[in-house]
């Protein structure tokens, strides 16, 4: 959120195309023109999430995730810029055109939807096998086929 302090202007228009599910302009990107509303709770969850051994992490990052205070932020400019972030594309509207194109091409198409989440690996698997179901006729969708994930 420090791209509009940096900007020193009095207004700052950012064009935004989202990477993420669900188009939450704080994460896009890391959210450079928004405020983090984050927290050291959510970080810490995160963590816990994704990290099978605590130990991978260094205890310095424990230690601060676990204090009562955060370190201070540094103080905010007299003359904050006003924002305005416009979202000019998406996943869905991606996923969209390719779906039109791939149409055009010939191609039978089989969209799994914007939405989708999960681990890079999981998800490969997962469009591998659809894949290979539909190489061997079995699959949603006749060859020459396009499929489509997005998320």
């Amino acid at each position: 959120g420090r791209l509009a302090q940096a900007a020193g202007c009095r207004l700052l228009f950012a064009l935004i195309i989202p990477d993420i599910v669900g188009d939450p302009l704080d994460l896009i990107a890391s959210g450079p023109t928004v405020a983090d509303q984050s927290t050291t709770q959510d970080a810490m969850q995160v963590l816990q999430k994704f990290v099978s051994d605590p130990a991978q992490i260094p205890a310095s990052v424990w230690s601060i995730l676990k204090s009562e205070s955060t370190p201070a932020q540094s103080p905010q400019p007299d003359r904050q810029a006003t924002v305005f972030n416009q979202i000019i594309g998406s996943n869905a509207t991606a996923l969209e055109a390719a779906s039109q194109q791939a149409r055009a091409l010939g191609y039978e198409v089989y969209s799994l939807g914007s939405a989708n989440e999960g681990t890079a690996v999981d998800t490969g698997v997962e469009l591998a096998e659809l894949c290979l179901q539909i190489r061997a006729g079995a699959g949603p969708v006749n060859r020459p086929a396009c499929i489509l994930s997005g998320g």
